[in-house]
């Protein structure tokens, strides 16, 4: 689906990942470990240079900015939905940074699912809460993703 991913990966007791549990109860949707997506669909070789030039950069902190949206990708022939929550950057609001907080196929989110998100619980990332990982996001069941924190 996605191939390989690069994620700093959070750890799991972070509020962001009770956040993406309550989600997968309410709306029967897969469970998955909270993440901040730097970049995703490269090959095997691509992964790996892109890690080796992540692990000595200064990891910045990441904080909750505005409301969760629904984003639609279309992937392998089918509808992939993910419930956002944007990100600022070291207190910079940027395009595009976020952690997913649910995931589904073919039909959408609604305004109403989008609204019964918790966001009150989510709290700032700290360096300290992440750990850089590549992730084998090639298979179309989320639950056979495969991380790899390389050591």
């Amino acid at each position: 689906m996605f191939k390989y991913c690069l994620w700093y990966s959070l750890n799991p007791s972070h509020s962001f990942n009770a956040c993406i549990r309550n989600n997968s109860k309410i709306f029967n949707t897969p469970l998955f470990p909270a993440h901040i997506t730097i970049k995703h669909s490269l090959e095997n070789e691509e992964v790996v240079t892109l890690y080796d030039q992540y692990k000595h950069a200064n990891v910045p902190d990441f904080s909750p900015n505005g409301s969760p949206f629904m984003s639609t990708t279309y992937v392998d022939d089918r509808f992939f939905f993910a419930i956002e929550q944007p990100l600022m950057v070291n207190n910079v609001p940027l395009k595009n940074i976020h952690v997913s907080l649910a995931y589904k196929f073919d039909r959408p989110f609604t305004a109403m699912d989008i609204a019964l998100v918790d966001t009150r619980i989510l709290t700032s990332i700290t360096p300290e809460d992440l750990k850089l990982c590549i992730v084998d996001c090639s298979s179309v069941d989320i639950n056979d993703w495969s991380i790899n924190t390389m050591g």
